[in-house]
C-alpha cells in the first residue's frame, strides 16, 4: 500500500460543532445527500461494483444509500469515531458497505484504489483541506471520477476567517486551482453564492 506523506504531524482535528454534528447526523440530511450525490452520479454512470470511498461520511446514512442505489463497492470515512459508530450500527445497506476511522488528510489506502471518490459539504470543516483533496486525488484511479460538492467563499471573507482564529475556508478560484493542480477536469461544475459543486475525471 503506498501512502502519501505529507509532512502533516499536528493532531488530527475538525471544525465542526456539535451543533452541526447534529444536524448531519438528520435522516433527513442523509436522503438530501443522498439524492444530490445520485443526481451527480448519473454524470458518471459507475458500473456495479465500482469501488466507491465517500470522504467525511458521517453517520453513513448517505453512503449506504448512494451504495445501495448504484450497487457499489463502499467505503466511508470520517474523522469522528462517534461517527463512524453510528455508521457500522446502521446495517441497513443492500451491498457492501464498511466504515473506517480516517483523517482525509492521510487516507490509509493505496494510490488509486478507487473508482469513484465522493465528498459532500466535509472539507470547509478540514484547516488543511487542500491536503486533504490531494489524498482524495491520490487514492481516485486515472479516469476515476471525483463527485465534490461543498461551501465557496468569497476571498475577503475567506481572510477575513483569519483574523477571527478561523482557519482559511476554500473559495472557487482556489478549489479550482487546486483541482487543476491534481491533474483533474471538469466534467461538470456549478458554483452559486457560498457554494461549489463538480464533477471531475482524473487524467
Amino acid at each position: 500500500m503506498t501512502q502519501m506523506t505529507t509532512g502533516l504531524e499536528t493532531p488530527r482535528r475538525s471544525t465542526m460543532t456539535r451543533l452541526e454534528r447534529r444536524f448531519v447526523n438528520s435522516d433527513r440530511k442523509g436522503r438530501a445527500v443522498a439524492r444530490r450525490l445520485s443526481a451527480l452520479l448519473v454524470q458518471v454512470s459507475p458500473p456495479p461494483d465500482s469501488r466507491y470511498l465517500d470522504v467525511g461520511a458521517g453517520n453513513g446514512a448517505a453512503t449506504t444509500q448512494v451504495a445501495a442505489e448504484w450497487r457499489l463497492d463502499a467505503t466511508g470515512v470520517d474523522l469522528g469515531p462517534e461517527q463512524i459508530a453510528l455508521a457500522r450500527a446502521r446495517g441497513d445497506g443492500d451491498g457492501p458497505v464498511s466504515f473506517v476511522e480516517a483523517d482525509a488528510r492521510r487516507l490509509p489506502f493505496a494510490d488509486g484504489e478507487f473508482d469513484l471518490v465522493s465528498s459532500s459539504k466535509a472539507t470547509h470543516h478540514i484547516p488543511e483541506w487542500e491536503d486533504a483533496l490531494a489524498e482524495m486525488c491520490r487514492v481516485l484511479r486515472p479516469g476515476g471520477h471525483l463527485v465534490y460538492a461543498d461551501l465557496a467563499v468569497p476571498r475577503a471573507l475567506a481572510w477575513a476567517a483569519g483574523w477571527f482564529g478561523k482557519h482559511r475556508l476554500p473559495t472557487r478560484a482556489a478549489l479550482d486551482a487546486t483541482f487543476e493542480r491534481q491533474g483533474l477536469t471538469a466534467v461538470e461544475r456549478r458554483t452559486a453564492p457560498l457554494h461549489y459543486e463538480a464533477v471531475l475525471r482524473k487524467a
